[in-house]
């Protein structure tokens, strides 16, 4: 009985051993699905460009930190974004993030400057827009 159990377990491992060795044989055989696959990522990265940007702005009642990630659209327009803070109590990111979101939407970068950001917290839209000025 043990006998046929190691067979059988024998017959197993080697039938797994020619599968994987037969992927890449096809893999090393047709090098074109490999570059098409690598080509189609880079087109999507371009098409939406995102971006991170971690600044500190000194005011003067307090040091603020800012996360801003936001997304690009293929006109330059800011598709998504999302402002946090780990120095800043949640209730007041979370509404500056909304009215974040309300505000710049499908606007330029540089369209930000001029935009009106309603906030109770007047600090983070300088803030903000001062992280903003740096990018472009």
């Amino acid at each position: 009985m043990k006998k046929f159990s190691i067979l059988v377990l024998i017959i197993f491992l080697s039938a797994c051993t020619t599968k994987q060795e037969e992927k890449k044989q096809e893999n090393s055989a047709n090098p074109q699905s490999v570059v098409q696959t690598i080509t189609q990522k880079k087109k999507v990265e371009v098409e939406d460009i995102k971006q991170i940007h971690h600044s500190i702005y000194d005011n003067p009642e307090q040091i603020i930190t800012l996360d801003i990630e936001y997304v690009l659209d293929k006109k330059w327009k800011i598709s998504r974004i999302q402002v946090g803070s780990q120095n800043l109590d949640r209730e007041i990111i979370s509404e500056f993030d909304e009215a974040i979101k309300k505000a710049v939407t499908w606007l330029s970068l540089k369209d930000i400057e001029t935009v009106s950001i309603e906030t109770e917290s007047s600090y983070l839209a300088t803030a903000f827009k001062e992280t903003i000025r740096q990018e472009y």
